[in-house]
């Protein structure tokens, strides 16, 4: 108990220096006629990274629950960017990722080597697969929602990025399944592809002409916010300095912290 106790007194001492460091960012900004802008986000992203390590030193676990947005396989078929097979041939350690606004989830790559594509172009012969869940340090983070993947059997997956703007979503190229578990379907021993937690097998006309709708894109996702944003502000909910503000967060990118 002793331990513990020093080692928390010694951890909130590195949070409390680093927080009033990354404060005094403003004041040398100032001095040494830098944008002050630019001090703000160093100041915001020491905070967030603080925190982040902060969260491993807390012994807990999370079960996330939540309702799902309905994604019919008709509709699956239309939104997904990417729809391919492929098998597991690897994952990472779970990691945090912070958001631009400080929120924190944990994350699990699974890396999917490619063997059939029906819509779309993935970005490699194997792409991520960005999974939320996992433990990370001291803090597990569970997701009943999410697929528990397989890596002997063979998967069709619907597939989607939302691109900058997007609250954890990161630099490097990645994918997120399209209604969670709704969007991963395993390959049964007769050959029919199952839903991954339903058990529903996948209707034969699911696949049919599924680019018929070109509107669904890589872009889509980032299109819709950029419309909503601007319908906010022209129906007069946003001013326009708040609309401003949406749409320079688009380009922003969340921090992945291993």
């Amino acid at each position: 108990m002793k331990n513990w106790t020093h080692f928390k007194t010694r951890l909130s001492a590195l949070f409390l220096a680093g927080l009033l460091a990354s404060t005094g960012s403003a004041a040398y900004a100032k001095e040494a006629d830098q944008s002050l802008d630019q001090a703000m986000e160093k100041q915001k992203a020491a905070v967030h990274l603080l925190h982040a390590y902060w969260q491993r030193c807390i012994p807990v676990t999370v079960q996330v629950d939540g309702l799902l947005q309905d994604y019919s396989p008709e509709k699956l078929s239309a939104q997904a960017a990417v729809i391919a097979t492929g098998k597991i041939t690897g994952r990472s350690a779970p990691f945090q990722i912070v958001s631009y606004q400080g929120d924190i989830i944990v994350y699990t790559d699974f890396y999917f080597t490619i063997t059939g594509v029906s819509k779309g172009a993935p970005y490699g012969e194997t792409v991520s697969v960005r999974v939320p869940g996992g433990t990370v340090g001291a803090r597990q983070e569970v997701y009943p929602c999410e697929p528990q993947f397989n890596q002997e059997d063979e998967y069709l997956l619907f597939l989607y990025n939302p691109g900058r703007g997007s609250a954890f979503v990161t630099e490097e190229e990645h994918y997120f399944l399209l209604g969670s578990s709704q969007g991963a379907y395993a390959k049964n021993a007769a050959g029919v592809f199952v839903n991954t937690l339903t058990g529903e097998a996948l209707p034969e006309n699911a696949l049919v002409s599924p680019q018929a709708d070109g509107a669904y894109g890589e872009d889509y996702f980032r299109h819709e916010l950029e419309e909503t944003y601007r319908t906010n502000y022209e129906s007069g909910f946003d001013t326009w300095e708040e609309y401003q503000e949406n749409l320079a967060e688009l380009e922003r990118y969340a921090v992945k912290v291993e």
